[in-house]
């Protein structure tokens, strides 16, 4: 008897009552402020901020308007079609890719486009990359193509980090850019020490990292 019927009846199987777990699931899972988290060595805009608020579960969540969408709502979401493919499928215009070398190899102050929302800045003699990826990250498609800066970039001083949405963090990236500039700093926001703290690990020791 061959078993490879059983085993794809057994997988679907498996899936519908996931599936099926995270919808009724979802409906007992509210979210409500439970408590606040902040930087306590960090000066902040707003005078008398009482820091990020923050869930049952400690998960970051709107100050003003507290949010969770169910899971199946999320599934609905996903399996439909995109009503705006079409219009998508009709924009052809590009934007073009130049040599950045001479730029990167001048002191000049400017904003260079490495691709989506990777920029690299030089302001006053100071180097900063902003959610650099360099390559193209799992289930991320690229409308153009640019090629890593890496090799190029002769200095960097800070990099900045400011979510941690898959086509704005880059472990590959930042591991490659924590080992060619080892005394870079890194700006994340809360919570994402840990993570960021973990891909640097193995680089030069004394290494500075920092996140706000």
């Amino acid at each position: 008897m061959k078993k490879w019927p059983f085993r794809i009846s057994a997988s679907v199987l498996a899936i519908i009552l996931l599936l099926t777990g995270l919808v009724l699931w979802s409906d007992t899972d509210t979210t409500f402020v439970s408590g606040r988290t902040d930087n306590k060595s960090l000066e902040t805009v707003r005078p008398g901020w009482p820091g990020t608020p923050i869930d049952q579960k400690s998960r970051f969540i709107n100050d003003e308007y507290p949010f969770l969408p169910k899971y199946r709502d999320l599934l609905k979401w996903t399996l439909r079609s995109n009503p705006f493919e079409d219009e998508k499928n009709r924009d052809t215009v590009r934007l073009e890719v130049r040599d950045p070398t001479a730029f990167l190899d001048s002191n000049a102050d400017g904003i260079l486009w490495l691709g989506h929302a990777s920029v690299f800045v030089r302001l006053n003699g100071k180097s900063i990359l902003l959610d650099p990826i360099f390559g193209t990250p799992m289930f991320v498609t690229r409308l153009v193509d640019v090629s890593s800066p890496l090799e190029k970039i002769r200095r960097l001083d800070y990099v900045l980090v400011s979510h941690n949405h898959r086509d704005h963090i880059d472990e590959t990236t930042l591991r490659q850019i924590a080992q060619k500039f080892p005394n870079t700093v890194f700006l994340g926001g809360l919570g994402s020490e840990d993570v960021l703290n973990e891909w640097k690990n193995g680089y030069k020791s004394g290494s500075h990292r920092r996140m706000v």
